[in-house]
C-alpha cells in the first residue's frame, strides 16, 4: 500500500483486484503497520476439518513433493520494475530462487564501445562485474 509516498510513473497501473481507499482509511491502515489488505480464508470451527468447495478434504503436502516453476519469455522494458515488485516477492516464498537476465540491443558499431564501457562501469558499481558478462557480436 502506498500512502504519502512518491512513486514512479511505471508503478501506476489500473488492474483488477486493486482498489483505491479513502485518505482516512489509508492513514488508519498505515498506523497499524498494514501494507496490504488481504481477505483471510475462514478458519474452521474447533472440532471440524476444513472442506473445500468441491467437498473434498485439502490434501496435506508431503516433504517429498516438490516442483520447480520456471518463468521464461520476453518482457517489455516498461514493465521491468513492476516485475520486480509483483513477481519476485511471490517467488521468494519458495527456496533456491535463481534470477537471471538476458538483455539484447542493436546499435551502430561505432556506439558499441562507449556503451560497453558504460555498462561495465554500472555492473562494477553494482558488484556484478564477475557475475554478468557483456558479449559483443
Amino acid at each position: 500500500m502506498w500512502f504519502e509516498e512518491l512513486i514512479s510513473p511505471e508503478e501506476v497501473a489500473f488492474e483488477s483486484g486493486v482498489f483505491l481507499t479513502k485518505k482516512e482509511k489509508a492513514k488508519s491502515l498505515k498506523g497499524l503497520g498494514i501494507n496490504e489488505v488481504i481477505q483471510p480464508e475462514p478458519e474452521p470451527m474447533p472440532g471440524t476439518e476444513a472442506v473445500r468447495p468441491d467437498k473434498t478434504k485439502p490434501k496435506s503436502p508431503t516433504i517429498s513433493e516438490t516442483c520447480i516453476l520456471r518463468l521464461t519469455g520476453n518482457i517489455p522494458p516498461e514493465l521491468w520494475n513492476r516485475l520486480g515488485t509483483k513477481i519476485l516477492p511471490k517467488l521468494r516464498s519458495g527456496t533456491e530462487l535463481q534470477v537471471g537476465i538476458n538483455f539484447q540491443v542493436s546499435l551502430k558499431a561505432d556506439q558499441a564501445g562507449s556503451l560497453k564501457s558504460d555498462l561495465s562501469q554500472i555492473l562494477e558499481d553494482l558488484g556484478l562485474s564477475g557475475k554478468v558478462h557483456i558479449e559483443e557480436s
